[in-house]
């Protein structure tokens, strides 16, 4: 199924990080929604959907996301974003903690 966010507020910038997937998934994974669409639902209600990029240690764990999530896009070592035309780099380290 499609992935959808929802906010207090509506989104500010080109892309935005998903604070909270805890209530959805039942643990934190970072998200990224870029391409990202919102639609007021309530008076303090928002509605976020869009391309959700996730980082992931292998393309077996890729493939299990993007059959859960149609509108996901997974990276295992970085991904770049341009915000307000400048590239920002997102980095992903999956070597053991010390």
């Amino acid at each position: 199924m499609p992935a959808i966010v929802f906010s207090k507020t509506p989104p500010s910038g080109s892309v935005i990080e998903v604070a909270d997937t805890t209530t959805a998934l039942g643990f934190h994974v970072p998200m990224f929604a870029a391409d990202w669409r919102c639609l007021q639902i309530h008076d303090d209600l928002f509605a976020i959907s869009g391309i959700f990029h996730i980082p992931v240690p292998d393309v077996q764990r890729g493939d299990l996301w993007s059959g859960v999530i149609q509108n996901a896009i997974c990276f295992i070592s970085g991904i770049s974003f341009y915000v307000d035309a400048q590239p920002v780099s997102v980095k992903a380290d999956w070597s053991p903690a010390a």
